[in-house]
């Protein structure tokens, strides 16, 4: 019993923990993203929730590396230059924070 418990209460601190991480990045991720970048990802992810945006280097030139949640629940990294070209495009594997 005191396993289960052990587990459930394991569990439960790590959904918590990702709820927090994810919800910091509420209401300051499009904020960060200029009109081009918003626009490409809504017409190829509509619907979607951005959980991480950063500045990357790829192939020679910085991009914003945007991971996000599809419309469908799955998730994906795509890179997209400042003019909003998208650049590459990957699906990510496995619970994204849980393990690939």
């Amino acid at each position: 019993m005191k396993l289960i418990s052990r587990f459930c209460l394991i569990l439960a601190l790590i959904i918590c923990h990702q709820l927090i991480v994810v919800g910091a990045f509420a209401g300051k991720k499009t904020e960060e993203l200029s009109e081009l970048i918003k626009e490409s990802i809504e017409k190829t992810f509509p619907n979607s929730e951005i959980t991480k945006i950063e500045k990357e280097q790829w192939n020679g030139q910085t991009v914003t590396e945007v991971e996000l949640i599809a419309e469908n629940g799955v998730l994906y990294e795509v890179f997209i230059s400042d003019e909003g070209s998208i650049q590459k495009i990957e699906k990510e594997e496995g619970w994204g924070w849980f393990g690939k």
